[in-house]
């Protein structure tokens, strides 16, 4: 063989030898999906009972598990549902010890993966009557960390819903009791109250830089103690909710003021604060008739006091120009919002909560 023909085949073999251990390092134990549920070595090992003895939000109705690499193939959405009758000593596997700390809450769900918006891998303890938020369990990124393939293989393909339900609906969707539909937990759930109306009062506004003898904060005192006298636990839930909008530091010159919309333009003020106080008016199902005949309207008189149009032209005649365009996308206090000065009291309509759930009843082809 000529030298140069040797020397080049040499060359090709190196590359091919690199190449092969590119994907060998690159590649992983998943060996780019070729070996799906493969985990790295030295994972800790458990049984689900592990991870459902952690629960201490209500009972565990079951096991969730999502894998993303099972996602559109034959149909598979990549959850699956195991439910609580079937947990037994099922085992899987992840990095690190399953403590309470590890199998904790992630907020306000599953940690995310290079922003896609569901994990690489996850397992979840499901409690329905859960009133924190997050979950109790793992989910991970690099899929080598966690094996869940025993868990998978006893579990049923699922398809995952989202709806938005009445209290009736959902007393009857959990009336159901059907293990392989898990339900996530839903806020507020259960709850006697199946209506809901909100009383919006005028908004009001104040000079920052003086002390007047009836104040905003005086006339919350007034609206809280009229808030608890009509509240009645169970039966007529009332609370009171302020919305505020006042001078904030937004600029690198910490200038302090405040954008509002005023002939067509916007503008910033500075000096002056403008809240809206709302009642939240929460009605148990025999109580409708209670909860429309709820009148705050003597308030307004109160309510008077604070929209002094002299403040107000104050504030105007010291007005700025808007320095920054982005203060466009802020909650801006228009002029057409200080026009109404009647309440806006509308009839109670049916509370909805927004429930997840998971059905694990379909076949394998599930989309």
């Amino acid at each position: 063989m000529k030298p140069a023909l040797r020397i080049a085949v040499l060359c090709l073999a190196l590359c091919a030898g690199l190449l092969l251990a590119a994907m060998l390092v690159f590649g992983g134990p998943n060996y780019f999906g070729l070996r799906p549920h493969a985990g790295k070595p030295g994972l800790e090992s458990h049984h689900v009972s592990d991870l459902t003895s952690l629960a201490s939000n209500g009972p565990v109705n079951g096991i969730l598990t999502y894998d993303a690499w099972y996602k559109g193939r034959k149909g598979k959405t990549g959850w699956f549902v195991l439910p609580a009758a079937q947990i037994s000593t099922i085992g899987f596997s992840v990095n690190g010890a399953l403590d309470p700390q590890m199998a904790k809450m992630f907020g306000a769900g599953p940690r995310r993966c290079n922003g896609t918006s569901l994990p690489e891998k996850m397992i979840r303890a499901v409690e329905p009557e859960r009133t924190n938020s997050g979950f109790l369990g793992r989910s991970i990124c690099r899929r080598s960390k966690m094996d869940i393939q025993d868990v998978i293989a006893a579990s049923s393909p699922a398809a995952r819903h989202n709806a938005q339900m009445t209290r009736q609906e959902l007393t009857e969707f959990d009336a159901q009791e059907d293990p392989m539909i898990l339900r996530d937990n839903v806020p507020a759930w259960p709850t006697p109250y199946a209506y809901h109306r909100i009383i919006s009062l005028p908004v009001i506004w104040q000079d920052m830089n003086i002390r007047p003898e009836f104040s905003i904060n005086d006339f919350r005192n007034i609206a809280s103690d009229l808030a608890d006298a009509l509240n009645r636990e169970g039966f007529v839930g009332v609370r009171l909710q302020l919305q505020e909008w006042y001078p904030r530091h937004f600029t690198e010159a910490r200038s302090n003021h405040l954008p509002f919309e005023y002939q067509d333009e916007i503008v910033m003020l500075s000096g002056i604060r403008f809240s809206r106080f709302d009642f939240v008016v929460l009605c148990a199902l025999e109580a409708r008739k209670d909860c429309d005949g709820i009148d705050v309207s003597a308030l307004l008189v109160d309510v008077k006091k604070l929209r002094d149009r002299d403040v107000l032209n104050a504030a105007l005649a010291e007005k700025l120009e808007v320095p920054d365009e982005s203060i466009r996308l802020r909650d801006v206090m228009t002029e057409i919002a200080l026009e109404r000065d009647r309440l806006t009291s509308p009839t109670s309509i049916e509370r909805r909560f927004s429930v997840t759930w998971y059905d694990g009843r379909g076949p394998s082809t599930l989309n």
